[in-house]
């Protein structure tokens, strides 16, 4: 059994070099073992140092969620899924709403986790040098159990690729790859970056080296063991790094469109003929009347109750741990971090409290569907959502003819999505309050004191949302007062449903749309919404359809920074203009004659006067380190550094 909550041993030595090995400062390069006293060869002589050195290894694992610094989701600030209510404050996430952002100004590190300094950059390489060292030396190390060594030999080489992952999506085809840990002789002058596409297949190989070994397994089934590497892990990042390496910004031809359908077809199907499925359970929350009660007069129509049951299933899914068993309640989370969230916020009244976080934005709310529970309808053409013409402002919604029978612009969120009440507070909406043991409602119109929208003029205006939202998804319906700030269930860094939409989305790229379909009813049913019909053999069409449910079932968790990245084209000329330099707001008035919220007026506004000056190309990726970028051009002649930064 492995300490995975006992100390780092590997003490670490600055090294003032320019090599990939060292972008963090710290190596291992001196064979300074644990305890700074014997050498590293010494470490692979005893068990007990052996599955310590694998469990350091583990500690580069990002927490995610709102543990990035100053508990805000910096995927979900910077993309057009929300927005920052520390706008105020000047937080590096703000810097690059203003533009005022350098390669010294990288957002990627967290705070309160193992990550309490330095970024994802440094990290990552750290714990991609410790997972090659054990690598190397494995095989001939002193273990007490040859099923540990084949067992802790493939969690490394999966650990491996999921840091080289991490790496790939943030930084881009920046750095080499390489097997095995360098050395400090090492000639690195000649370090070059690998293709994108290389990159996916190292990735690719460590995995597929991990999923032969017989002794890995499939699921943890015990506490004890939690979040450990499984062969749905290996099978998980297939999936995901494949998906990104035929997307159309890096395509490099390395791999087909049909080859990443393939492979993700059969890690699905692995994951599947090995227990894995949607969680569809609903009994723990929805047993309590004072979790139901809101969504009884919400929904209107068909399937009533079932449309009730889903709210239930995603709420209890999100907030909820996964449970580790042979016959688990959770068969849908593949890898679950064991630090528990930081705060989720919500406010409760003007100035005294702390913060409200990332507020979702008006373009997030307009993906929920319309429904009645029997048809359903994307609310704006998916094709042109927004009429725009100088400006992608997103002020004049193209509302989809079809939806409008449905929708009522004075009544904007009457007949959504299930999945919509489970994910966004929103005017209207109510919470329980289970100190106050009664329901508060949520009205976010001008002027209200406890949930009103307000401009982000003082660091005291932090505690109100800029959108007219506040977020949901992640915060447990019956627990805390008004001020709910609490540790919630670890990040999901992956489920089932992501990867069932990213074998939906390659089916449509390879040019199966019909094969499509049924993948997103799964997501669909899960639910309760009513399943697609009619488009399967319109790939166009079909290519919409798994962008949008990606959308929305994926939202906030880290998913949309990275879609709308990979889904532009090639081109120096390509930037975020469309999606994240307008961000935009629902103004509410209340114009009843007493100011009782029985009137009120919706008008669409940007979240501010200004844009989001983080839309340009050079965003696509986030920086490498200056210091790091400087050493390595020095010393190789290549320029490392990210474009255009």
């Amino acid at each position: 059994m492995l300490p995975f909550n006992a100390k780092d041993m590997k003490k670490t030595m600055i090294i003032h070099m320019a090599s990939l090995l060292m972008l963090s400062g710290c190596s291992d390069v001196l064979d300074v073992a644990p305890d700074g006293i014997i050498t590293l060869e010494q470490v692979f002589t005893d068990n007990d140092k052996v599955a310590a050195y694998l469990n350091s290894c583990y500690n580069y694992v990002p927490a995610k969620g709102n543990w990035y610094y100053f508990v805000t989701s910096v995927p979900t600030a910077l993309s057009d899924e929300g927005w920052d209510a520390d706008d105020c404050v000047g937080m590096r996430v703000v810097q690059y709403y203003n533009g005022n952002v350098s390669p010294g100004g990288d957002p990627l590190y967290e705070d309160g986790s193992n990550m309490k300094t330095g970024t994802y950059w440094q990290y990552y390489w750290t714990g991609i040098r410790k997972c090659s060292v054990f690598l190397s030396q494995i095989d001939n190390a002193a273990v007490n159990s040859e099923n540990d060594r084949q067992r802790w030999k493939a969690e490394a080489y999966v650990l491996r690729a999921y840091y080289y992952m991490e790496l790939l999506k943030w930084y881009g085809a920046s750095f080499p790859v390489n097997k095995n840990p360098y050395e400090v002789n090492q000639d690195f002058t000649q370090l070059r970056p690998a293709p994108y596409g290389e990159i996916v297949q190292f990735i690719i190989a460590d995995c597929d080296a991990a999923l032969e070994i017989e002794e890995l397994p499939w699921r943890i089934v015990t506490e004890a063991e939690k979040m450990r590497i499984t062969k749905a892990i290996a099978e998980a990042i297939k999936s995901k790094s494949v998906l990104f390496a035929v997307s159309p910004r890096y395509d490099d031809g390395t791999y087909t469109t049909g080859q990443a359908y393939q492979i993700n077809k059969q890690s699905l199907q692995h994951l599947r003929d090995n227990g894995y499925e949607l969680f569809n359970r609903d009994n723990t929350f929805m047993s309590a009347s004072v979790y139901t009660d809101p969504y009884m007069d919400t929904f209107e129509g068909a399937n009533k109750q079932a449309r009730i049951n889903a709210v239930g299933a995603n709420k209890e899914y999100f907030c909820n741990w996964a449970d580790y068993a042979p016959n688990p309640r959770d068969r849908e989370t593949i890898w679950q971090h064991q630090q528990p969230q930081d705060r989720q916020w919500l406010v409760a009244s003007p100035f005294g409290n702390y913060k409200c976080g990332v507020c979702p934005t008006q373009e997030y709310v307009d993906a929920f569907e319309i429904t009645d529970g029997a048809v359903a309808y994307p609310l704006l053409d998916l094709s042109r959502p927004y009429n725009d013409v100088d400006e992608p402002t997103h002020l004049l919604p193209n509302y989809n003819p079809l939806a409008l029978n449905l929708y009522d612009e004075q009544n904007p969120y009457k007949n959504r999505d299930p999945r919509f009440y489970a994910t966004i507070y929103y005017h209207g909406s109510k919470r329980f309050i289970v100190g106050e043991n009664q329901w508060t409602t949520i009205y976010t119109d001008v002027g209200d004191q406890k949930f009103g929208i307000r401009p982000g003029s003082s660091d005291a205006y932090r505690t109100f949302t800029r959108t007219g939202y506040y977020a949901q998804k992640f915060l447990h319906p019956t627990e805390g007062q008004h001020d709910l700030s609490y540790y919630g269930a670890g990040w999901k860094l992956f489920r089932l449903g992501e990867i069932i939409l990213n074998t939906a989305e390659l089916a449509v790229e390879a040019g199966h749309p019909a094969e499509a379909t049924p993948l997103l009813n799964e997501i669909r049913r899960r639910s309760a919404m009513p399943e697609i019909t009619g488009n399967a053999g319109d790939q166009a069409t079909m290519r919409l359809l798994v962008r949008q449910e990606r959308r929305i079932e994926l939202g906030f968790e880290e998913v949309r920074y990275f879609d709308v990245r990979r889904w532009l084209e090639k081109g120096d000329d390509k930037d975020l203009s469309a999606t994240d330099k307008w961000i935009t707001a629902m103004e509410i008035t209340d114009v009843s004659p007493t100011q009782n919220h029985s009137m009120h007026t919706f008008v669409r506004r940007p979240a501010r006067e200004n844009p989001r000056e983080c839309y340009a190309s050079k965003f696509l990726f986030m920086p490498i380190p200056l210091d790091e970028a400087t050493r390595l051009e020095v010393i190789t002649g290549v320029h490392w550094q990210t474009p255009g930064w």
